[in-house]
């Protein structure tokens, strides 16, 4: 076992030398660092080891979890960002990966470590000073409440609803004159109301009939720590004929026509004074980037839910679920989706929209996938923490 353990190191690392990294203070230890690329790594093991913590890796997810103090660090495969105590910061570099042991780049750490204000820390040269602070974890912290373990009341539960487009931006629009503006915010209201009659708290991004750039929406949504991040929409097309509910996860898209919805949402960028991006081809290689995220597995399934529910609850055609660079869904750092409730754009699913009773089933449909979805999150939760 030791003999792989090195040639792990060998083979990831390269033939640069081991480095000896102090750390003094209330945690001392002498450890090993190793780099690549010029960039100095040390295990996640070792750092549970130093602080007297607890890790665990979780398959599902392709994630560890290194827990020290009360404080959970959440590592990702492939991922810049660590979320600690439910909260996201950035390393500067991705950790890297061998069987169930994370390699976290030690500048980054130490740079999120002097930030939590629950230690004292010091960095000379390769000495680390470490001294928990008295204040550490009392009440009156300022450290974010983990979003991370299980959720058991529905109290717990943030759900962030985002009826889109707004004010100068007004969708798509029907023959009958029907503003895609106006229908996700109807919905999106009725969906918090029977999200709060069920126990779960909700927010909504906009209230009223207002302009808000793509980027602050889902930025709204970490601001409040939400577990999940909802954009409602109606869908539109040239083709009158084209009808049905579908939704859609953040992930390069695979087919020309989930490139063309993205494009019709993301056309929502041209009413910002200063987009964040100016093409399709800046998106995409976001999107590309952030392939292999945390979330993308959970808004995948939080996808299928709620596409089987809206279509059940509302007789619409079940178009499923697609994967395309909506903008509106980059930086969420929780399961994210964008729901297509009907074609705003056919005569006969226009009609549908226009009636309140029909909305109302909607945002039934989306309750009910958004219900299961949290059951499922929860069974993965109990099923780590007994691991």
């Amino acid at each position: 076992m030791l003999y792989k353990t090195y040639l792990f190191i060998f083979l990831i690392f390269g033939c640069i030398q081991a480095k000896e990294l102090v750390f003094k203070g209330k945690y001392n230890a002498v450890v090993q660092t190793y780099q690549k690329s010029n960039i100095e790594y040390i295990a996640s093991s070792q750092l549970a080891a130093i602080f007297g913590g607890k890790r665990f890796y979780v398959a599902e997810k392709a994630k560890e979890a290194l827990k020290i103090q009360g404080v959970e660090f959440v590592f990702t495969v492939a991922n810049p960002y660590v979320i600690v105590n439910g909260v996201p910061y950035n390393l500067g570099s991705t950790p890297l990966k061998e069987g169930e042991n994370f390699y976290v780049p030690v500048e980054g750490f130490v740079r999120i470590l002097k930030g939590m204000g629950v230690w004292d820390v010091n960095v000379a040269g390769d000495t680390i000073a470490v001294s928990l602070k008295e204040e550490e974890m009392n009440e009156n912290s300022n450290l974010p409440v983990n979003r991370t373990k299980t959720v058991k009341k529905n109290e717990n539960f943030i759900v962030v609803i985002d009826p889109g487009h707004g004010g100068k931006d007004p969708g798509a629009k029907g023959k009958r004159g029907t503003l895609e503006k106006n229908i996700t915010l109807d919905i999106a209201r009725r969906l918090k109301v029977l999200l709060e009659k069920n126990g779960i708290k909700a927010y909504l991004t906009r209230d009223k009939d207002i302009f808000l750039p793509l980027s602050t929406r889902a930025k709204f949504a970490n601001e409040k720590r939400a577990n999940l991040f909802i954009s409602i929409h109606c869908n539109g097309s040239k083709n009158r004929e084209l009808r049905g509910a579908e939704v859609f996860f953040l992930a390069p898209a695979k087919t020309n026509y989930a490139r063309e919805a993205a494009s019709r949402e993301n056309a929502s960028l041209l009413f910002e004074d200063n987009p964040p991006v100016k093409n399709t081809d800046e998106i995409e290689a976001i999107v590309a980037s952030l392939l292999h995220t945390e979330y993308i597995r959970e808004s995948s399934e939080l996808a299928e839910y709620i596409s089987t529910h809206i279509s059940s609850k509302t007789g619409l055609q079940n178009r499923g679920v697609s994967q395309a660079g909506f903008y509106v869904l980059v930086g969420a750092f929780m399961p994210a989706v964008l729901i297509e409730t009907a074609f705003i754009t056919n005569p006969a699913e226009e009609k549908l929209i226009l009636s309140p009773a029909f909305r109302e089933k909607c945002a039934q449909g989306i309750l009910r996938g958004i219900l299961e979805f949290k059951k499922f999150i929860s069974s993965l939760n109990r099923r780590s923490e007994n691991e």
